[in-house]
C-alpha cells in the first residue's frame, strides 16, 4: 500500500510539475502574444502617422500645383498684354516716325529704314528667336546679311547699304547656306529665312 501511495504520490508530483511547466510555458506564451501586440499597436500608430503626413504632403502639393496654375495663367496674360503693348506701340508712335524720317533720307538710308520698319512689325514674328537658335553659327555680319536678304534686299543694294562688294555679298550668302544646312540651289534663301 505504501508503494501505491508513493506511486500516487510521484504521479501527483508529475502532474503538478507538468501543470507548472504549461502555466510557465503559458505566461511566457502570453507575454510574447502581449508584446507582439504592443509592437502592432505601435506598428498601426506609426502607419497612421505616414499616412496622415503623406495626405497632407498631398494636399500641399495640389495647393501648389493651383498656385503655379494661377501663376502660369497671370504670366500668360501678362506676356499677351506686353505684346499687345508692343504691338500698339509700334504701329502708333514708331512706323509714323519711320514714315517721316524716309522722306528726309538718301537710299540707303531708305533701305535700313525699311528694315527697321519690316523688323518693327514682325517683333512678335518668330523669326527672331528662330535666328538665335541657329546665330550660333552665323556670324554678326551674316546675321546682318540674313535681315536683309529676309527683307527682300537685293545683293546689289546689300553691298552699296554695306558698304563692300558684291563678291564679299555673294560670299556671305554661301557661307550661310552652308552653315544653315541649305545644299540645294533651288532653295531660295530669302524663302527660307522668311519660314522661319
Amino acid at each position: 500500500m505504501v508503494y501505491i501511495t508513493v506511486s500516487s504520490c510521484i504521479k501527483h508530483q508529475r502532474v503538478e510539475i507538468e501543470r507548472e511547466r504549461t502555466s510557465v510555458e503559458l505566461r511566457k506564451t502570453c507575454d510574447e502574444l502581449v508584446n507582439a501586440h504592443q509592437e502592432t499597436l505601435l506598428t498601426m500608430k506609426d502607419l497612421e502617422a505616414e499616412n496622415s503626413l503623406r495626405i497632407e504632403l498631398e494636399k500641399e502639393l495640389q495647393e501648389k500645383n493651383v498656385a503655379l496654375k494661377e501663376l502660369l495663367n497671370q504670366l500668360e496674360k501678362e506676356k499677351k498684354a506686353i505684346e499687345e503693348r508692343l504691338v500698339a506701340n509700334s504701329e502708333l508712335l514708331l512706323l509714323p516716325m519711320l514714315d517721316k524720317m524716309k522722306d528726309k533720307c538718301s537710299k540707303i538710308d531708305n533701305i535700313y529704314l525699311d528694315m527697321i520698319e519690316c523688323t518693327i512689325k514682325n517683333l512678335t514674328s518668330s523669326f527672331g528667336p528662330s535666328l538665335e537658335n541657329i546665330s550660333h553659327k552665323l556670324t554678326p555680319r551674316e546675321i546682318e546679311i540674313c535681315n536683309l536678304i529676309k527683307n527682300g534686299v537685293s545683293t546689289k543694294e546689300i553691298a552699296k547699304t554695306l558698304g563692300i562688294s558684291k563678291q564679299t555679298v555673294e560670299y556671305h550668302r554661301k557661307s550661310i547656306r552652308k552653315k544653315l544646312q541649305i545644299n540645294s540651289r533651288n532653295k531660295n534663301l530669302a524663302s527660307y529665312l522668311n519660314s522661319l
